[in-house]
């Protein structure tokens, strides 16, 4: 466990592990706000939750006036604000996700639950979760993968564009699952590229003639 860690939205600075979100930690108890929607017999439902399933659940306390500061103070990159990237998905991811969800179980989610599954990779990917190191590294128009539940998201990103797309979809444990053959996701890999490089070309154009005019 290290002391100091770098978060990807810090670009390579580093702060100290418990002052940031990161899930590796000393001690893996956390604690969520929630708000309580309805108590039926012994049954406490509740939303806003910051838990996934089979979570224990330590304690549960009330929210009470004191506990609500009157000033807050926070450090200034978390203040920052971030811009988002566009995330979009390819056919084939989409397939792959329906596919794998019907074939195979995961963690925390069910079967029925591709929408939920989808709009939750969508969600983190919007945050663009590289690393500085990785970015680096590999550059744009590489292939990145990070790990959700039991799946093995593939995901692109492009030079001047904040947009990202998931691009494939595979099983941490089923690497014999394929739906989609090796050329046809190169090619459509390849097609992507050509398309966007055209795209950058025709805006810096555009904004070439503009500078003129």
């Amino acid at each position: 466990m290290k002391a100091k860690i770098r978060p990807p939205r810090l670009q390579g600075d580093k702060v100290g592990v418990l002052s940031s979100r990161s899930p590796h930690r000393l001690n893996p108890i956390g604690f969520t706000l929630v708000k309580i929607d309805k108590v039926v017999d012994n049954q406490l439902w509740v939303s806003g939750v910051d838990l996934v399933h089979d979570t224990p659940v330590v304690d549960i306390k009330p929210l009470v006036l004191q506990d609500l500061p009157d000033k807050s103070s926070f450090p200034d990159w978390i203040r920052e604000k971030h811009d988002v990237f566009t995330v979009q998905w390819l056919e084939m991811a989409e397939t792959d996700l329906q596919c794998l969800m019907n074939e195979y179980p995961l963690q925390f989610y069910q079967p029925n639950e591709v929408h939920i599954v989808k709009q939750a990779i969508t969600n983190v990917l919007q945050l663009d979760i590289r690393s500085l190191h990785s970015k680096h590294k590999h550059g744009d128009e590489s292939l990145f993968a990070f790990q959700f539940d039991c799946l093995i998201v593939d995901f692109m990103v492009f030079p001047d564009s904040r947009t990202l797309y998931v691009c494939r979809i595979q099983h941490e444990n089923k690497s014999e699952f394929k739906p989609n053959c090796s050329n046809r996701f190169a090619s459509h890999l390849e097609f992507l590229k050509r398309t966007l490089r055209l795209d950058a070309i025709r805006t810096m154009q555009n904004a070439a003639q503009n500078s003129k005019t």
